[in-house]
C-alpha cells in the first residue's frame, strides 16, 4: 500500500513537472491581439430613396468614386441599398429607377468608353450592380450632371413610374434619354447652338467604331438617327436643324464604310431632355438619337 501511494505521487510530481515544461518551454508563445475596432466611414448617411414624397429608403451611406475613377468602393451599407433598390423594384413592377451620375468640375473634359461624361459613366456602373441584383436594365434610366468638387454627394436615385416622361418647371415636358448600346444618346459638343455641323466627340467615335462592326455582322439590322434641338428659334426651324443634325450623322456613318440602311427623323424641339433655361441644358437638348433595329 505504501508503495502505491508512493508511486501515486510520484505521477504527480513528474506530470506537474512536464506540465510547466510545455507551457513555459516548448509551446509556441502566443502573440496577444489587441481587439480591432471597426473601421468608421466618414462618408454621409444621407442617401435616401423616394417613391414621390414617400420615404423607401433613408439614411444609408453615399456611395464614393476616387477622382477619375468611374468604379465605385461599395461599402456594406452600400450594398444593402442597392438591395433594397432592387427590393422594391421587384415587389413593384409598374415602376422604374432614374439614377443621376455627377462628375467633378475638374472631370469635365474625362469620358469613359461611349459615355460622354464620368458621371453619366458612374450612374451606368451601378445600373450594372443592380443587374446583378435583378433589376432588368430597361427599367433604369441613367443621367448625368456636374457636382462639386468633392463629390461628397455621386448620385441620386429616383422612382417614377412606367411612363418615360416626367414634368419640369421649365419645359412643359422632359424626355428620359437612353445610354445602351443599341439605343443611345449624344449631345455635348456634338453641335453648336443653331449649327448642323456634326463635330464627334471621342465617346462618340468610340462607341460607332462598335457600331460598324456590329452592323457588318447583323447587316439586316438598321440605324434611325434622330436629330434634336434646344427651343432657341422657331418650331419649323427646329425642325429642320433635327433633319439637318440627323443628316449630318448619317453622312457620318456613309463616310466610314456603313452600308446598312440609315433613315434619319427630326423631333425639333419636341422632346428637350434637359430645361433650356441654362446654357448646360440647352447644350444637352442639342443632340442625336441612334435606335438600332
Amino acid at each position: 500500500m505504501r508503495a502505491l501511494l508512493l508511486g501515486l505521487l510520484c505521477l504527480f510530481l513528474w506530470t506537474t513537472v512536464a506540465r510547466y515544461i510545455y507551457v513555459t518551454k516548448l509551446r509556441p508563445c502566443q502573440p496577444v491581439v489587441a481587439p480591432v475596432a471597426p473601421i468608421e466611414s466618414n462618408r454621409l448617411t444621407t442617401l435616401h430613396l423616394f417613391d414621390g414624397n414617400a420615404p423607401i429608403l433613408e439614411g444609408y451611406e453615399q456611395f464614393a468614386f476616387n477622382n477619375n475613377s468611374t468604379i465605385p468602393t461599395i461599402t456594406d451599407d452600400n450594398k444593402r441599398y442597392l438591395d433594397g433598390v432592387a427590393a422594391y423594384l421587384e415587389n413593384n413592377p409598374d415602376k422604374n429607377l432614374e439614377i443621376l451620375g455627377y462628375y467633378r468640375p475638374s472631370e469635365a473634359e474625362l469620358h469613359e468608353g461611349r459615355f460622354e461624361n464620368l458621371g453619366l459613366a458612374r450612374a451606368n456602373k451601378l445600373m450594372e450592380l443592380l443587374a446583378e441584383r435583378g433589376v432588368a436594365p430597361d427599367r433604369v434610366y441613367t443621367d448625368y450632371k456636374v457636382g462639386e468638387e468633392e463629390l461628397l454627394h455621386p448620385v441620386d436615385f429616383k422612382i417614377f413610374s412606367n411612363s418615360p416622361e416626367t414634368f419640369d418647371n421649365a419645359d412643359e415636358r422632359l424626355s428620359r434619354a437612353s445610354y445602351s448600346f443599341d439605343n443611345m444618346v449624344f449631345s455635348d459638343a456634338n453641335f453648336e447652338s443653331s449649327s448642323a455641323v456634326f463635330t464627334p466627340s471621342e465617346a462618340f467615335l468610340y462607341w460607332a467604331d462598335s457600331v460598324k462592326v456590329y452592323l457588318t455582322e447583323y447587316p439586316d439590322k438598321a440605324l434611325t438617327i434622330i436629330g434634336h434641338t434646344d427651343k432657341t428659334g422657331p418650331t419649323q426651324y427646329n425642325q429642320n436643324l433635327g433633319i439637318e443634325r440627323a443628316q449630318a450623322a448619317k453622312k457620318f456613318f456613309e463616310d466610314n464604310g456603313v452600308t446598312s440602311t440609315i433613315r434619319i427623323n427630326s423631333k425639333g424641339e419636341n422632346q428637350p431632355i434637359a430645361t433650356n433655361s441654362t446654357k448646360e441644358g440647352r447644350q444637352k437638348n442639342r443632340r442625336v438619337n441612334f435606335i438600332i433595329k
